[in-house]
């Protein structure tokens, strides 16, 4: 059935990148929910918080541009599946972190971040894959840092592709993320040995 629910989409008109993400998010709410309540309590929480960055990733201005959506969707029965995060008017990610006695990483390219070496095992699949430690001196807890290189010599590549950062709380056991998004442009922040970014002006998951 949602197999051809999506048939149907596709065939109306091609689809723009925002109306794919609104459209599939919507079939995923419908199939999770169409499920066991013990297997909805294993996948909803995960397809939230993917449903809440593909919102953040591409955002929608006006509902009411997709109305083509909105009546394929109402003529299907799908529309209570429709679900929009709207964007924040304030960054308190941080905040929250800190009111869970979780530490806030320092910037990328601080001193406080030390050097643990380079992963034995490197089940991400990368040419390399570093690890970063940063413990607080304030708050009980501690933040891992995995700056993923892609090294391609024959095409000058030596560069950080991908570089994710965990923290998390000593004493409440919750975790904070962020990640080399650029939160203006949505794109990956890059660079070799010298690469240096601002945690502010990164996307927080």
């Amino acid at each position: 059935m949602f197999k051809e629910l999506h048939s149907n989409f596709t065939d109306i008109k091609q689809p723009t990148d925002i109306e794919k993400v609104l459209f599939q998010n919507v079939l995923l709410d419908a199939m999770i929910s169409s499920i066991k309540p013990q297997l909805q309590d294993k996948y909803f929480p995960p397809f939230r918080l993917f449903r809440h960055h593909t919102h953040s990733l591409f955002p929608i201005s006006r509902l009411t541009d997709y109305q083509w959506i909105l009546d394929l969707l109402s003529q299907r029965s799908l529309l209570s599946h429709l679900i929009l995060i709207p964007p924040q008017e304030t960054d308190n990610y941080i905040d929250t972190c800190r009111e869970n006695d979780v530490p806030i990483p320092p910037d990328w390219g601080s001193t406080l971040w030390q050097y643990r070496g380079v992963a034995t095992i490197d089940f991400l699949e990368n040419d390399k894959t570093e690890v970063w430690a940063y413990e607080s001196s304030t708050v009980q807890g501690s933040c891992i840092a995995l700056p993923r290189w892609d090294i391609r010599p024959e095409e000058g590549i030596n560069e950080i592709s991908l570089l994710g950062i965990i923290c998390q709380s000593k004493t409440t056991g919750k975790a904070c993320f962020w990640d080399n998004l650029s939160k203006e442009t949505g794109q990956r922040i890059k660079g070799g040995t010298d690469l240096t970014f601002k945690i502010s002006d990164t996307k927080k998951w």
